[in-house]
């Protein structure tokens, strides 16, 4: 059952990088001023919500070497990382749109080119953090099958 910590961690580093994603999408729009504070609340969200997630990903490791494994629960669990990680790249690229075509509708004034820069950014970096931990995930799931 070690695979499933993999799983477990895929799961909670990616719905909560992506909430920490939106909220932080919607605190550049509300105060395009600080974005500079707005982004240093957000690395500090992420290495909080990433905590746990290594945590579990150091535990399976450790307690998973050497270990028979039934097919099924590889079969799902790379199943469960996968359909985390799609959804990971499905948000994030859907919010990005959607805040940036907002951005250009609000009269934020000479900040609209700052904040769709500041959000261009943020989600290139939430990309990086959201895919990091599934594919950890799954290059641990195939090494236990060895």
């Amino acid at each position: 059952m070690v695979l499933y910590l993999y799983a477990l961690a895929a799961v909670i580093a990616g719905i909560g990088i992506m909430a920490v994603y939106r909220q932080t999408l919607d605190a550049l729009i509300d105060k395009p001023d600080q974005i500079m504070q707005i982004q240093t609340r957000f690395f500090t969200r992420i290495a909080m919500v990433e905590f746990i997630p290594l945590v579990l990903l150091v535990a399976g490791f450790a307690f998973g070497q050497g270990q028979e494994v039934p097919q099924i629960h590889i079969i799902i669990s790379t199943v469960v990382v996968i359909i985390i990680l799609c959804y990971n790249l499905f948000f994030t690229f859907s919010q990005r749109a959607q805040m940036r075509d907002y951005a250009q509708r609000t009269p934020i004034g000479k900040e609209n080119e700052r904040v769709t820069a500041a959000i261009n950014v943020l989600s290139m970096i939430t990309l990086a953090f959201s895919v990091s931990i599934p594919l950890i995930a799954i290059i641990f799931i195939f090494l236990t099958l060895s």
